[in-house]
């Protein structure tokens, strides 16, 4: 289950949601996060986190054209390509800590 939030957690970031530090915990922030998100979707949350919110967050990542994770040198990043039907491209990067501090765009 753990594990499962700290990728709720993870996604929500990605998308500009706060759902707190990247923990593990599901705690206030990441519902009040997954209830932001439901809310941008025309839904409600129902306040039970199961592989149907991932689902939906993964869907939404993929709209946004945020892409995949991975792991360099202990660092997870996910990007952002913005704009991509226009002659240029704006591309960010998140790094995480493994542990999930250190949190920063560049």
């Amino acid at each position: 289950m753990a594990k499962d939030v700290q990728i709720t957690q993870q996604l929500l970031a990605n998308l500009g949601y706060n759902p707190g530090p990247i923990d593990g915990s599901y705690g206030g922030k990441t519902k009040r996060a997954l209830i932001q998100f439901y809310a941008s979707q025309d839904k409600v949350f129902d306040g039970e986190l199961s592989s149907n919110e991932i689902d939906a967050l993964k869907t939404a990542v993929a709209s946004a054209g945020i892409s995949g994770s991975d792991n360099v040198n202990n660092k997870r990043f996910f990007t952002d390509q913005s704009d991509k039907n226009t002659d240029y491209r704006i591309h960010f990067i998140y790094l995480i800590d493994a542990d999930g501090t250190d949190n920063q765009w560049i």
